[in-house]
């Protein structure tokens, strides 16, 4: 096994515990959830944006010089064009697991290997994950997973303390509650933040 995407990001607060230790585990700038991830992912979304609003208002530039006329690689548009085209192709997609990966219930949406063309997606039977992998890394998730559900069907800021508290990535008490205010006190989240107070 190879971990890719997300799975690397997953662990134990002990790979997190600081930058020194993030560039340790994760490479040189250590990782995208590092301050210098982060920074450099924010400040790449804000040089797009700003190449996009000038693309927009530079009205003597054609707009398909900036955005050629191709399929984008975005991975949801080969997608697109394998149902609407009826294109056969093999894409990482998340749907419902139904039995494709052995010991995860049937509802839970995973990421899997499927082939999709005009009759839609048809998963492709992965092999059993090693249980070293399934209980480090795969439960947690789903437990992670039950609480964010839990957190969005009931409300309250308890079960989003818990969460939050529960995250790799979290210091210290300090933090959750910090973060939750901020995240409450943002005039777009007024009836998030009355669901859970």
């Amino acid at each position: 096994l190879f971990p890719i995407g997300d799975t690397v990001r997953e662990g134990t607060w002990k790979y997190h515990w600081n930058l020194r230790t993030k560039k340790k585990w994760f490479g040189p700038i250590g990782g995208p959830d590092s301050e210098i991830g982060w920074k450099i992912y924010l400040d790449r979304h804000e040089e797009r944006l700003k190449r996009i609003v000038n693309a927009i208002q530079d009205e003597k530039t054609p707009l398909s010089s900036f955005l050629p006329p191709k399929m984008s690689q975005e991975s949801v548009v080969p997608i697109i064009n394998s149902i609407a085209n009826d294109e056969k192709g093999v894409y990482q997609v998340n749907i419902p697991n139904c039995g494709v990966i052995n010991g995860i219930p049937d509802d839970v949406v995973v990421e899997v290997p499927a082939e999709i063309d005009a009759s839609g997606p048809r998963r492709i039977q992965v092999s059993p994950l090693p249980k070293r992998i399934m209980n480090y890394s795969i439960y947690p998730r789903m437990v992670r997973m039950e609480w964010a559900l839990e957190a969005f069907l009931e409300g309250g800021r308890d079960l989003l303390f818990e969460w939050l508290i529960n995250d790799t990535r979290t210091r210290s008490t300090r933090q959750v509650n910090e973060t939750i205010e901020e995240l409450l006190s943002l005039p777009e989240n007024k009836e998030m933040a009355e669901h859970f107070s």
